[in-house]
């Protein structure tokens, strides 16, 4: 799915960063400039009918689909990206303080809809294409090639798909809806790990034209 920058909006103006939760929760959230929560009547614990969010995790460095649930007057939290314009090394999935707090945010059954896109990195499939950096893996060799290199970069890789996974399971259960976002040919699908979680969960995949969604000169 392509990032494509939908609004002027400055980060700042967007609702608390998730990261000082739970305190940037108590801020008044009846602003005039502020989206106001959607109501999910069907859920039956009296937290889960009242408000509740979108939150995106690895939103880009222009945040445009927290950005589009804006427009469309849906609450939404800051989102997570260590973009140096959104959060830096603040918002870095891979650290255990970073992920803790997402997990708080995730008990916490404030989030309506979890929305993850992590980055291809290390296991794009452009590089198996050239030119260009080399690959670290193919799909015969899903853990790396046989050099320190290319293991290393493919570890890289996987401990920030497993991070996402963890998490979105964790706002699973805490009765958020999920999205886990790839391209429909990545390797990523073929991990055991993504293998193991699709079923664990019963997820189902949906597919997006993006043309038909993104002006083709958008299109990054």
């Amino acid at each position: 799915m392509a990032k494509d920058h939908c609004t002027d909006t400055d980060p700042e103006e967007v609702l608390p960063d998730p990261i000082d939760f739970p305190d940037s929760m108590k801020k008044d959230s009846d602003a005039s400039d502020t989206p106001q929560p959607q109501f999910f009547p069907s859920n039956e614990h009296p937290l889960l009918r009242a408000k509740r969010f979108f939150f995106e995790i690895f939103s880009g460095s222009t945040f445009p689909l927290t950005n589009a649930f804006r427009q469309l007057g849906l609450a939404t939290l800051y989102p997570m990206d260590s973009h140096p314009n959104i959060g830096g090394d603040s918002h870095d999935i891979i650290n255990s303080d970073v992920r803790d707090r997402i997990a708080r945010l995730a008990v916490s059954q404030l989030i309506g809809l979890c929305f993850a896109a992590p980055p291809c990195r290390h296991y794009s499939l452009c590089k198996l294409t050239g030119p260009g950096p080399p690959p670290c893996r193919d799909f015969q060799n899903m853990q790396g090639f046989d050099t320190m290199r290319a293991k290393l970069e493919a570890q890289e890789s996987f401990n920030i798909l497993a991070a996402t996974l963890e998490l979105l399971e964790l706002f699973w259960i805490h009765g958020s809806h999920i999205a886990l976002e790839q391209p429909e040919t990545a390797m990523s699908w073929s991990e055991p790990i993504v293998q193991a979680w699709i079923q664990r969960l019963g997820l189902y995949l949906t597919r997006v034209a993006q043309c038909a969604w993104v002006e083709p000169k958008k299109i990054a």
